[in-house]
């Protein structure tokens, strides 16, 4: 695939994660409304940082796997062996989704007792863990499809899944939480367990968009049977031995996040009550692990489908021998992704009292405006840490993303209490961006050792954007001095308006130091210029 489609399918699968990221931070407001000052929150966490963690294990690192496998030997001209490889793991997926579900459904006791919350019983976490448990009967096929197409250089069945199964789910989640809170009168644990279930609504229905997506398709990838070149008899035994080397590497990338939270589950109520600072009445896990990580999960959402976008083309690149590519694909990886990614969480830290004051009024402002000014520029680490697990992967290195996420992970739980003890609520964050520095530098040395890939180029832009939105930054600095006059930031509505006049201010100020410093063409390419002309021409 050529870079310009590699960012092309980029920007298809952004959009897609993007449209549906927006769509869970918005819910969110309102589910945190009606769930009211119960802590109703936490349960939902607590149900679905395991719930998250199982479909890596259920899915097995299969759909990623899938993708890579599907687009080394379509490289190579052997449509039969990636067809062949189709059918035999979609039903190994079906199995394993019903074993995921009926594993979790009764550990799910095992893992309430872990938890140690002021408020739920072990009995109420452990029934809404079974509640969600029910969507991995499907998830599992869910993600393969979506591995398969996006093996073919197909973004948008994904995309669209995303967005379909998201919609669904928070439809749903918002209808079964006011039945449960305000027709049964506040019924907490029926509640929760209703917002998990609609995991399973949004899995059916993006399902339903796949198959349909497939039938569509399905003519055109049997022409390429027609076209296969000396197809290589793999026995399913070489196949799935193949695929499986490649994918339990994915699961520990998959699981980096719920894991790195799973460990905030178990340590953050017990350091704050450690350090005489837990309150009956705390709601700082769902803060930090719900209202936080869904804003934060914006610009993380780049990352991720750079993640999709990744693998096949790096896989194809060294099947074909062709490092040339492979290097041009990490520069407009890299390039791209910081572009985009430093000026957004730099500024999201500075307006991170609006941000939170927006979507979720005052209640929490102090911690959760805290954590997000710190979590959001953290996220950067996490971001690099996913793209150059993937690009490991691509270049066939994936055992070394194992040992160097299991590393982050120690680091993670090492300095857990430690940053707790030392800056409070941050600290379950500072200790995450921890463990992500660790994960991303062994990578990024990794990737240098074996591609003999070079960083310098990659640091001089990083440094003009690093230049850049600063200034941006300043810029907003002074003027919301002034907006601060003219609105009430304690209201959703005044937050809401300082940012819609902060925000194309910031990103004006930002394109315009890029576009003359020509890194906006660097990163975009010359089309940028065709672009501006024909803005320019319209003006006049």
């Amino acid at each position: 695939m050529s870079s310009s489609k590699l960012v092309k399918g980029t920007f298809i699968l952004t959009a897609g994660a993007l449209l549906s990221k927006i769509i869970g931070v918005l819910y969110t407001a309102p589910f945190a409304r009606i769930m009211g000052e119960e802590g109703g929150l936490d349960l939902y966490t607590y149900a679905y940082v395991p719930y998250t963690i199982f479909i890596c294990i259920a899915t097995a690192g299969l759909p990623s796997a899938i993708s890579k496998f599907t687009a080394k030997y379509n490289a190579m001209g052997q449509y039969a062996t990636s067809r062949r490889m189709f059918k035999s793991a979609q039903i190994l997926m079906m199995i394993t989704g019903v074993v995921a579900f009926a594993i979790l459904f009764a550990i799910a006791p095992l893992l309430a007792q872990s938890y140690d919350h002021p408020k739920f019983s072990h009995e109420e976490i452990a029934s809404v863990i079974r509640a969600v448990s029910i969507a991995l009967i499907v998830v599992p096929s869910l993600s393969f499809f979506r591995g398969f197409f996006q093996g073919h250089g197909n973004m948008v069945p994904t995309s669209v899944s995303q967005v379909i199964e998201q919609i669904f789910r928070v439809i749903f989640l918002l209808c079964g939480v006011l039945y449960a809170m305000k027709v049964l009168d506040g019924e907490i644990i029926l509640a929760s367990q209703l917002a998990t279930l609609g995991a399973f609504v949004g899995s059916i229905a993006a399902m339903i968009v796949l198959i349909y997506y497939w039938r569509k398709t399905k003519p055109e990838y049997d022409l390429l049977l027609e076209k296969d070149n000396n197809p290589v008899s793999l026995t399913n035994k070489q196949m799935f031995k193949e695929i499986f080397s490649s994918s339990i590497p994915f699961i520990f990338v998959a699981v980096a996040l719920p894991m790195f939270q799973l460990i905030d589950t178990w340590t953050l109520y017990r350091g704050l009550d450690a350090i005489g600072k837990l309150e009956k009445d705390s709601k700082v896990l769902s803060i930090i692990n719900v209202q936080v990580q869904q804003l934060v999960l914006i610009p993380i959402t780049l990352a991720t489908s750079f993640q999709i976008s990744i693998i096949p083309n790096i896989s194809a690149a060294v099947t074909q021998g062709n490092f040339k590519i492979f290097k041009k694909h990490l520069d407009d990886i890299f390039t791209i992704l910081l572009f985009i990614l430093v000026p957004a969480t730099i500024g999201m830290s500075l307006f991170a009292s609006e941000f939170f004051t927006l979507f979720y009024g005052r209640k929490g402002i102090v911690i959760g405006a805290d954590v997000l000014r710190v979590y959001a520029p953290i996220i950067i680490l996490f971001a690099m840490l996913t793209v150059t697990a993937s690009v490991l992967q691509g270049m066939n290195k994936q055992s070394f993303s194992v040992k160097s996420l299991t590393i982050g992970f120690a680091v993670k739980a090492i300095f857990a209490f430690p940053c707790i003890y030392l800056f409070s609520e941050v600290g379950a964050v500072v200790s995450s961006g921890l463990g992500y520095l660790t994960v991303m530098v062994l990578n990024l040395y990794m990737i240098q050792k074996h591609s003999k890939y070079h960083y310098l180029k990659i640091l001089k832009r990083l440094f003009l954007m690093i230049i850049f939105s600063f200034i941006m930054v300043a810029t907003l600095y002074f003027e919301r001095i002034g907006l601060d006059k003219l609105f009430d930031e304690t209201r959703s509505s005044g937050a809401g308006l300082i940012l819609v006049c902060s925000i194309p201010v910031g990103a004006v100020v930002y394109f315009a130091l890029a576009y003359y410093s020509n890194l906006l063409q660097i990163t975009f390419g010359p089309k940028v210029d065709t672009v501006m002309r024909k803005l320019r021409l319209k003006s006049k």
